[in-house]
């Protein structure tokens, strides 16, 4: 049974008309007509009362409705999912990821990737941590590059550890070139960095009970450099944030040594698409 045969059966019965159904549908009221004789032989038994009144559902059709309309509804559906399906093994790979990380890694394995495979298509959203596992949670994206957080219980691999730096303005009085004791950051004036909400640099300060006075929470990464190389507080950032500045700021590791877990976080790996598995087994040996 054809859906296209029981999709025109029902806009015929609620419009009353094999023509005004035909009008709409944009056939001829003849091939209307041809499509539902053939629908009827094809089922054994007459669906359609035809008068000068219109038409209607005989009570072996009306019987037959409700079932109908259902296998309508999952026709669309299961025609979404092949879509869907066939989009997903072209290689459409959707990923969230740190503007930092879409900065430094993902051009370099989004480009060799490209070369294995030049019909893949790539989505990347970029955004904070909660926003990029929001997505994933929300199967917005396939994977997040982004750092390991227990409270986010997905699947994670780790592609590196990302060292944090203290991140000083030129003249900052120091004891020593070689780090920076993370005891020196509680009370002074703070740049927090990602828009106040970057959870990652919040866990260092909760770790060691440091408390810096929080002076602005609203910036970006670059906007944070700016403002520690014009004097208005110092910060922390990870190696990664800070390849490439050109701000003139002092970067010094935090002691004792802190890090973050940087990776690939997913729903399940075992039900990723197979381009996104290969995407990753890319990822896992790229030069970061």
């Amino acid at each position: 049974m054809e859906s296209n045969k029981v999709k025109a059966l029902l806009i015929a019965v609620h419009m009353g008309s094999f023509t005004k159904a035909a009008e709409k549908l944009g056939y001829t009221q003849s091939g209307l007509t041809h499509m539902m004789n053939s629908l009827e032989k094809e089922i054994g038994f007459q669906l359609l009362q035809r008068g000068r009144f219109g038409v209607s559902l005989t009570s072996d059709g009306q019987r037959l409705l409700p079932m109908l309309r259902e296998f309508l509804k999952w026709d669309t559906k299961i025609r979404s999912e092949i879509v869907l399906i066939n989009k997903q093994k072209k290689g459409n790979i959707r990923i969230g990821a740190y503007s930092s990380i879409s900065k430094h890694w993902l051009p370099t394995i989004v480009r060799d990737f490209q070369k294995l495979h030049p019909d893949v298509n790539f989505e990347i959203k970029v955004g904070g941590m909660d926003e990029i596992y929001a997505w994933l949670n929300n199967c917005e994206v396939e994977l997040c590059f982004v750092s390991s957080y227990a409270k986010y219980n997905y699947e994670f691999i780790t592609l590196k550890d990302d060292q944090y730096m203290a991140v000083l303005p030129e003249g900052y009085p120091l004891e020593s070139a070689i780090q920076f004791p993370i005891e020196k950051v509680d009370g002074v004036t703070f740049i927090m960095p990602s828009f106040g909400t970057d959870n990652d640099v919040q866990v260092v300060l909760d770790e060691f009970n440091i408390k810096p006075f929080v002076k602005t929470t609203s910036v970006d990464d670059s906007a944070v450099l700016s403002m520690v190389a014009h004097g208005l507080g110092v910060s922390i950032l990870s190696e990664l944030v800070l390849r490439g500045h050109n701000e003139n700021v002092i970067t010094v590791p935090l002691q004792p040594a802190s890090y973050r877990q940087l990776g690939i976080a997913m729903r399940s790996f075992k039900e990723a698409t197979p381009m996104a598995k290969k995407f990753i087994a890319l990822a896992k040996i790229a030069d970061l």
